[in-house]
């Protein structure tokens, strides 16, 4: 794992569901970057601590501003001064192993950072943040079941519903089909708006050509998730039958007629939604309706006229109807392609765009936050 992803691992934060039991061994949920200071307070702790040895709050303090700086040798020596000490109260004890388990982490060493952190749970018991960088480190390493379980006890179902997911996925993978469904159906029951188990349910059925339960899975998702993320359920699965696609097939994944017709009469029935209208005029376009497929797309116009997406391929549906110099062609082709390849889903908490869809933000670490770019971000 590389140092970047240790570093994004760290800083993962879970959107809260409701007001978290405070943690008695982490002062604070996150780490500012260094700023320009940061060398002075260095210095001042540092002679802080030569005046007061057993001023074990200024060493705690001190090695989290060595790690802030990327000082973790020396973080981690300040971490071990204070834990051979013979008489340190068991709640700074702990908050130390607690401290060395973060500077192992960023240093790399993951199966040091894990004995840490259960070292001080030896101590603290089931503090919060104890128990989520021990589901972090879980999640790391793709026991997807264990961290699942720490989620539980910390009563966040958003995250344990996404690794029962990725337990269902990992079962997939083995082949173990019917240990999948069980897990999706456990994270739906956890945690009802899991975007991602619906998805994964229509992707399973859509492989299983259970075009019933591709489009119960559908119906049901859609009753269930929020309507923000609705679109998630059909551009995940685009995602999923994007394996074969060619470099500039954005628009162009096949699908199954049956899939098609099963989706589109659904999406017929739901109240209006531009998102769900653009997605159908693939589905459109797929099934050899062009006219419809247009239709769709000029209705997404008409809703949102800076919906650059709708705009683009219905430039190139239209474009094909038209006898065009062969220069004009390839320039309007090549701002098609350039429109399919720009970033369009975005982190409503942070701002990130990305081309990928995502389910925890990488940069804020928000869940389920993610939007679709329907304007171009200037």
């Amino acid at each position: 794992m590389s140092f970047l992803s240790l570093k994004r691992l760290r800083a993962w934060r879970p959107f809260p569901e409701k007001k978290a039991e405070s943690s008695r061994i982490a002062q604070r949920q996150d780490y500012s970057p260094p700023s320009k200071d940061t060398l002075s307070a260095i210095s001042d702790l540092s002679q802080a601590v030569k005046n007061n040895p057993d001023a074990v709050e200024i060493y705690l303090a001190l090695g989290n501003l060595y790690r802030s700086q990327g000082e973790l040798e020396r973080a981690i020596q300040m971490r071990h001064n204070l834990i051979v000490r013979p008489n340190i109260k068991s709640e700074f004890k702990a908050r130390a192993l607690f401290e060395l388990g973060l500077d192992y982490r960023r240093s790399g060493f993951l199966e040091r950072a894990r004995k840490a952190f259960e070292q001080s749970r030896e101590f603290i018991g089931e503090d919060p943040a104890l128990l989520e960088e021990l589901a972090l480190l879980a999640a790391a390493d793709h026991h997807y079941e264990q961290a699942a379980a720490l989620y539980h006890t910390l009563n966040k179902p958003v995250p344990e519903a996404h690794y029962l997911v990725q337990k269902a996925k990992q079962c997939w993978s083995q082949k173990r089909i019917s240990a999948c469904r069980s897990w999706l159906n456990r994270a739906v029951r956890v945690y009802p708006g899991a975007v991602e188990a619906w998805a994964e349910k229509m992707i399973l059925a859509y492989e299983d050509a259970d075009w019933g339960q591709f489009a119960a899975s559908f119906q049901k998702g859609l009753k269930k998730v929020d309507s923000e993320l609705h679109f998630l359920l059909l551009e995940a699965l685009i995602r999923h039958l994007y394996r074969f696609r060619g470099s500039q097939d954005h628009f162009k994944p096949t699908l199954e007629p049956e899939a098609g017709r099963a989706l589109l009469q659904i999406i017929s029935r739901q109240p209006p939604d531009m998102l769900l209208t653009y997605y159908a005029a693939w589905m459109y376009a797929k099934l050899g309706n062009q006219e419809e497929a247009v239709s769709s797309l000029q209705t997404c116009c008409g809703m949102e006229p800076g919906f650059w997406p709708a705009r683009a391929e219905l430039l190139a549906l239209q474009m094909e109807e038209q006898t065009l110099l062969p220069e004009f062609r390839q320039h309007l082709e090549q701002l098609v392609n350039w429109a399919r390849q720009t970033k369009k889903f975005l982190c409503t908490k942070c701002g990130l765009t990305l081309e990928q869809i995502f389910f925890v933000c990488p940069k804020c670490r928000s869940w389920h936050s993610i939007s679709f770019l329907k304007g171009l971000k200037r």
